[in-house]
């Protein structure tokens, strides 16, 4: 009977435990969920921040995009010469 006793309150443990894991991997879901939105929403704000200046002044853009590319090519192009790469 003790046995049977035990077997009973630790399987009532163990559902009782099973519960608490599944109401806590729900609860984190549920924030993780929150969070991914609240970036989605952050990024889409920002791309049409960004998609409006790019709107306005589209010269300024283009030269920041060849500068960036001149500038990635310079260390790009130093870093191979460093390492003996052509």
């Amino acid at each position: 009977m003790d046995t049977e006793r035990s077997i009973n309150q630790l399987r009532s443990q163990a559902i009782q435990l099973g519960e608490q894991a599944n109401a806590a991997a729900a609860e984190a879901m549920q924030r993780s969920q929150e969070a991914a939105d609240a970036m989605s929403h952050a990024m889409k704000a920002g791309y049409s921040e960004a998609e409006k200046a790019m709107r306005k002044h589209p010269m300024e853009t283009l030269a920041v995009c060849i500068g960036v590319s001149l500038a990635a090519g310079l260390v790009l192009g130093l870093s191979m010469m460093a390492t003996g790469r052509r």
